[in-house]
This record gives structure tokens, C-alpha cells and sequence, in this order.
């Protein structure tokens, strides 16, 4: 199977779990998509370890973290602020918490709730076996 990337969050997301909504103003979508999905892809590697990528489904934790990490992206070529506010901090503090959080993850100290890999089912023995329900038919073996 062939892995190819997924945003494991979304800018919607973004604006309940990032930093103040109207940050993001100034940003261009296209370029929210792309940090978003950069964050994601650094989250993958750390998933890697414990998950089968890709993931089929995940919980708000990841999504609250992937957008942690986006807000970084986004904001570390231009400068968190430009007077060196809490914001700037604020985001650094959030991405460093959400990189803790994965390396618990990747240490498999924890597992999230809500994650769903891409694993196979696992066979069952009589898998491969061909029943036939078909009724009997002709005359052996009947009574009236």
C-alpha cells in the first residue's frame, strides 16, 4: 500500500484550537493548508511508531496538536509578533507541548483515544473455508 499524506486537521479546526482567531487574517489559505499539512506529516513520524499510517480516523487530541504545530509553521518565517508579545511564546509553549505529547506516543507511553490505523483485520482460521447451505436434493436419505 502506498502512504500518502493527510491533514489530520482542518483550518475550522484551527480557529477553535489555534491561536486567536483573527490571526489568521493575514495568512493565505493556501498557506494554512500547507502548514497544516507539514504539521501533520511531522506528527506521522512519530505515529509511525506504534500506528499503521495512514491513520482512518483520530480524536480531537491530535487535531488540537496538529494545529499547534501549524501555528508554528505558519508564523516562524514571519516572526511570532512583531513587538516580541506573549503571543510569540504562547505559540512556542504549544508546540513544545504538543511534540511532548507525540513523543509520549511515539515512546508508547500513551494511546490515544480514538485513533484508528490502517492494520488488517486479522484472518480467522476458518476464513478460507467454502460452506455449502445448499438443500439436499434426489432421493437418499428421506423419510415421510
Amino acid at each position: 500500500m502506498t502512504y500518502s499524506a493527510q491533514a489530520y486537521a482542518t483550518q475550522a479546526d484551527q480557529t477553535v484550537f489555534g491561536i486567536n482567531p483573527n490571526a489568521y487574517a493575514s495568512k493565505l489559505s493556501d498557506d494554512r493548508d500547507a502548514a497544516l499539512l507539514a504539521a501533520s506529516e511531522e506528527a506521522d513520524g512519530y505515529l509511525a511508531s506504534q500506528y499503521t499510517l495512514p491513520l482512518i480516523s483520530w480524536g480531537r487530541d491530535l487535531r488540537k496538536f496538529v494545529c499547534y504545530l501549524a501555528d508554528e509553521i505558519l508564523w516562524e518565517n514571519t516572526g511570532f509578533s512583531p513587538d516580541g508579545s506573549e503571543s510569540g511564546e504562547n505559540i512556542e509553549t504549544r508546540s513544545a507541548r504538543a511534540r511532548k505529547w507525540l513523543t509520549k506516543i511515539q515512546n508508547q507511553e500513551i494511546h490515544p483515544p480514538g485513533i484508528v490505523d490502517s492494520t488488517p483485520a486479522p484472518r480467522l482460521p476458518d476464513d478460507d473455508l467454502d460452506v455449502d447451505t445448499t438443500p439436499a436434493r434426489g432421493l437418499g436419505g428421506t423419510t415421510t
